[in-house]
């Protein structure tokens, strides 16, 4: 495990949160998968959320707590660029998540949902993006917030 994983794992373990880690290959087949739903196509040495497609964004510099007010009580999975990170966790509730995050150092991240129809991230430009089934729901949180999108 890497430095950010071991920072949740520890963050989960201090709030008595449980973590599921998926196996490598499972990681190696989510980055794929994920890049095939949701990019524009871009090389996969960029970053994903460069590539989004269809994606909706707005600077937040609390947009890491977007994420799991998505998931809400649904199991989400934490995801990272691979480049950083090549695990993939799973959280039984996006308020788990939340939680588990707010106890954490920034960096960048993704969440979805099991079955891959949505994608919210937040990276380490304070800007929180959603493509696919969670594209209106950002925006509808960036009406409701009263946040404007970056020009």
């Amino acid at each position: 495990m890497g430095m950010v994983v071991d920072e949740i794992f520890d963050a989960a373990t201090r709030r008595a949160i449980e973590i599921k880690r998926s196996p490598l290959w499972a990681c190696e087949s989510l980055h794929v998968e994920l890049r095939r739903r949701f990019s524009c196509g871009v090389a996969t040495g960029a970053v994903l959320w460069e590539s989004l497609e269809d994606a909706v964004s707005v600077q937040d510099p609390a947009g890491w707590t977007v994420a799991g007010e998505f998931a809400g009580e649904n199991p989400c999975l934490l995801s990272f660029e691979p480049y950083l990170e090549d695990s993939v966790l799973e959280f039984k509730t996006g308020g788990d998540l939340t939680i588990v995050l707010g106890e954490c150092s920034a960096f960048t991240f993704y969440v979805c949902d099991p079955a891959l129809t949505a994608l919210v991230c937040f990276n380490d430009h304070d800007f929180v993006v959603g493509a696919g089934g969670a594209r209106a729901w950002i925006a509808e949180a960036i009406r409701s917030r009263c946040l404007a999108p970056p020009e």
